[in-house]
């Protein structure tokens, strides 16, 4: 067996040494660790790269979850709440509106100032100021022709209409917050007002939200089949105009130009001022087929209730007057109807 070696450095033959040991040269060497060092390294990368992917997508998971109910609508039955409330219909002004059965109502007999309350819960309400009942609720429907000034208000919506809304907890009453929301349509601004006791905010803004998500105008009447009547005034032929009117109204002769008559309702056309035929009740500014007016309404001693539509027109007064019975009021939707096709020639 030859026992020579070739160590660096030396050709000569050395027959006197140890038996050969595997020998590394230093670049193999190297080679080596960097090879072992660049695997392990790969290693841990990808199993950090994949820890670090499991926690990111954990993350994202719970900050889906958090969202999501944020602008998801929630199903909490609260349309079907209302299903079973009661109906409030103001033929008057054209709207109608559900409240909660509990609730009372009350108002004018001309639907321009309606309230509802929590019956049981307000029974210790003391108006004018006060301590505000924890469970009542007051809902009130005020129409007018101007809005109510306050403090910078928000938008909202109501029936589709564009709202300013606002809330105020420094009323007369101790522990009440009142929120206005007012919109206008037409000449009518219309105002809802809602007054709670602080402490019970949330549950009584909720059934806000719910009433006014039914509060609606009912559609105006149809009158492409009804008659024309065209006429002048009191005051002479310059002043002339037209109304449409529905079949069932009879047209006839009485006070003013013309009168047209049903049942136990009587419009008189084209009618000057005149006196006062009763108690007066409100008058307000309204504006009929172009022309701004005064309408009154009367409180007859014979139970019966006048509305008294009077415009100037060339420095003479004249208008139109309904004259219905109290008790039956069914004619004064058609009379508003009637008014709206007013037409100044």
């Amino acid at each position: 067996m030859d026992n020579t070696s070739f160590a660096p450095g030396n050709n000569s033959i050395n027959n006197s040494v140890p038996p050969p040991t595997p020998q590394y040269s230093e670049p193999e060497h190297k080679h080596f660790l960097n090879k072992k060092f660049i695997v392990t390294f790969v290693i841990l990368a990808l199993l950090g790269g994949g820890a670090y992917g499991g926690v990111w997508y954990w993350q994202d998971q719970q900050v889906v979850n958090e969202i999501v109910p944020t602008f998801t609508p929630r199903v909490d039955g609260s349309t079907s709440l209302t299903t079973s409330w009661k109906t409030y219909t103001n033929t008057q002004y054209g709207f109608e509106v559900k409240y909660p059965e509990s609730y009372s109502m009350s108002g004018t007999s001309n639907g321009s100032n309606i309230t509802f309350k929590s019956t049981e819960a307000c029974k210790s309400f003391v108006s004018g100021g006060g301590e505000w009942p924890i469970d009542c609720q007051s809902y009130n429907i005020l129409v007018q022709q101007n809005k109510i000034s306050g403090p910078e208000m928000s938008k909202t919506f109501v029936a589709g209409i564009q709202a300013e809304k606002y809330s105020d907890s420094n009323g007369q009453w101790s522990n009440g917050t009142q929120i206005l929301v007012q919109f206008q349509k037409g000449q009518n601004w219309y105002i809802q007002t809602f007054t709670f006791n602080t402490a019970k905010s949330q549950i009584s803004e909720s059934i806000m939200d719910q009433i006014l998500s039914t509060f609606k105008f009912i559609d105006s009447a149809d009158t492409s089949t009804w008659k024309t009547y065209s006429g002048s005034t009191v005051y002479g032929e310059q002043y002339k105009y037209s109304v449409k009117y529905p079949s069932v109204w009879q047209l006839g002769k009485g006070r003013g130009d013309a009168t047209l008559e049903y049942g136990q309702c009587t419009i008189s056309l084209g009618a000057g001022g005149g006196g006062a035929p009763g108690t007066q009740i409100e008058t307000h500014k309204i504006n009929i087929g172009g022309v701004a007016g005064d309408q009154t309404i009367y409180e007859e001693q014979t139970n019966g209730i006048t509305y008294r539509f009077v415009y100037t027109w060339f420095g003479s007064q004249y208008g139109f007057e309904l004259i219905y019975p109290k008790q039956d009021s069914t004619c004064l939707t058609d009379y508003k109807n009637i008014l709206e096709t007013l037409k100044i020639n």
